[in-house]
């Protein structure tokens, strides 16, 4: 269980080595680990991956969102917290995404994602 942001960042750096290119270079910038403004950078990577895919959703895709299910559903409220408002607050804007990435979504992001969509 991710218990904390820097341990989800480790988890989602080892389980979608992808990542990894977005870390370095949020590193390069801001010098230091800023969870919340690297979980946006997380947004644009998931946006990136669904608008590459022509079909089935990319391997990477689906293991990153299961990651982030799971630390939603067991994870504590700080990792949930950063979860809700700098990944799925930030999704909510790229509508064509949201709905291509319903049918991917575990209860617990679908309903979080919800609860900001207002649906």
């Amino acid at each position: 269980m991710c218990n904390s942001a820097v341990t989800l960042v480790n988890r989602l750096l080892q389980l979608v080595p992808e990542l990894s290119h977005v870390y370095d270079a949020h590193i390069d910038d801001n010098d230091e680990l800023l969870p919340h403004v690297f979980f946006g950078d997380v947004t644009r990577f998931v946006v990136q991956q669904v608008g590459s895919g022509a079909g089935e959703p990319p391997a990477q895709l689906i293991v990153l969102l299961d990651c982030l299910e799971h630390s939603m559903a067991c994870g504590n409220e700080d990792v949930q917290k950063l979860i809700s408002v700098s990944f799925l607050e930030d999704l909510v804007d790229y509508v064509d995404v949201v709905a291509l990435l319903q049918g991917l979504l575990g209860p617990a992001l679908s309903r979080e994602l919800g609860r900001h969509a207002g649906w």
